[in-house]
């Protein structure tokens, strides 16, 4: 088959094919809210400190 005999081929039945499909993107979009939590001040201690520590038993960490 040529190329061209190819691309007017497949534009034809792409036409064709895209006037029986709905115009899906015209529609109004579904308004979402996505609400991101974000922390950076854990100073290298995502665990709690250990029991036995001299300043801050049992503190710190990430819940």
């Amino acid at each position: 088959m040529k190329r061209r005999d190819f691309i007017e081929k497949t534009a034809a039945s792409t036409a064709l094919l895209s006037l029986g499909l709905p115009l899906t993107s015209f529609t109004s979009p579904e308004v979402k809210h996505l609400t991101i939590l974000h922390t950076n001040d854990v100073h290298s201690y995502i665990d709690p400190f250990p029991a036995d520590h001299p300043r801050n038993p049992n503190m710190g960490g990430v819940v």
